[in-house]
C-alpha cells in the first residue's frame, strides 16, 4: 500500500510540475495571439472602413430566432 502511495504522489507531483512548467506558458502565448488576431483585424477593417468580421452580436437579435 505505501509503494502504491508513493507511485501516486510521484506522479501527481510530476504532473503539477509539468503543468506549471510546459502547459500553463503554452496556453498563455495561445491566448495573447489568438488575442492579437482579433485586435488586428479590427483594425484592418477600421482602416477599409468596413464592419468588421468578428465584432459580438447578441444572438437574440438574430432574424432567424425571432
Amino acid at each position: 500500500m505505501n509503494l502504491l502511495i508513493l507511485l501516486l504522489t510521484c506522479i501527481g507531483i510530476f504532473a503539477v510540475g509539468l503543468c506549471f512548467l510546459f502547459f500553463m506558458p503554452v496556453v498563455a502565448n495561445l491566448i495573447i495571439v489568438l488575442f492579437q488576431g482579433f485586435l488586428t483585424e479590427q483594425q484592418i477593417a477600421a482602416l477599409q472602413h468596413r464592419p468588421s468580421d468578428s465584432i459580438f452580436i447578441d444572438p437574440n437579435e438574430l432574424e432567424e430566432l425571432q
